[in-house]
C-alpha cells in the first residue's frame, strides 16, 4: 500500500487512524477485493469519499467478484451501476467522465472510478453518507425517494454498514 495514499486517506478522515496504523484492513479483504485494494483507495482520496464507504458498497454489491457484475435490473460491474446512475455521473463530472460507454463499467478501475464519483454526487446531494448510500441503491439522484423508500433503502445501508464493519473499516 502506497504509504502516500495512507496518509491523504487518514488527514480526509476517510479510515480510522487504527486501520491504516495495523494495514490488517487489507488481510481481512476476501481475494477479489484484495485486487481492488489500491483503486479503492485511490478514488477514496480523489473523490474525498471514505473508504468504508466504497469498499461497503462493492462488498455488498458483488463482493468484488467477476460473476457478479450483472445485476438482475441491468446494473453493470462490481459496484453495480444503473444506467441511470451512469448517465447523472457522466452529466454532472465534466470531461474526465465523457465518451466513456456504460459497458466499461465492466472494467473494474473504471467502475470503482465512476461508482466513487457517483457516491460523492450524491453525498453533496445530501449532506450525510447514510442518505446517500440508501439513494445509491435505490433512487440515484432522486434523494427524497431514498428518504421515503425507507425500508429497502435502510436494509440496503444496514447491509453496507454491516460489511464495512465486518472488515474494520466504518462510514463516518
Amino acid at each position: 500500500m502506497d504509504i502516500a495514499i495512507v496518509i491523504a486517506s487518514i488527514l480526509l478522515g476517510l479510515f480510522s487512524i487504527a486501520a491504516a496504523e495495523s494495514f490488517s484492513v487489507s488481510a481481512l479483504l476476501s481475494k477479489p477485493m484484495k485486487r481492488h485494494w489500491k483503486d479503492i483507495l485511490q478514488n477514496a482520496a480523489d473523490q474525498s469519499v471514505p473508504v468504508g464507504v466504497i469498499t461497503g458498497i462493492i462488498l455488498t454489491e458483488s463482493g468484488g467478484r467477476d460473476d457478479q457484475k450483472f445485476g438482475a435490473d441491468g446494473e453493470l460491474g462490481i459496484m453495480q451501476m444503473k444506467k441511470s446512475a451512469w448517465i447523472d455521473t457522466v452529466q454532472r463530472s465534466g470531461a474526465d467522465f465523457e465518451g466513456i460507454p456504460f459497458e466499461s463499467l465492466l472494467d473494474d478501475e473504471i467502475a470503482i472510478k465512476f461508482g466513487s464519483r457517483f457516491i460523492r454526487i450524491l453525498y453533496d446531494l445530501t449532506g450525510d453518507w447514510e442518505t446517500a448510500i440508501r439513494a445509491y441503491n435505490c433512487c440515484g439522484t432522486n434523494t427524497q425517494r431514498a428518504i421515503r423508500n425507507t425500508e429497502l433503502s435502510k436494509q440496503y445501508y444496514e447491509n453496507v454498514k454491516s460489511n464495512t464493519e465486518t472488515i474494520g473499516l466504518r462510514i463516518p
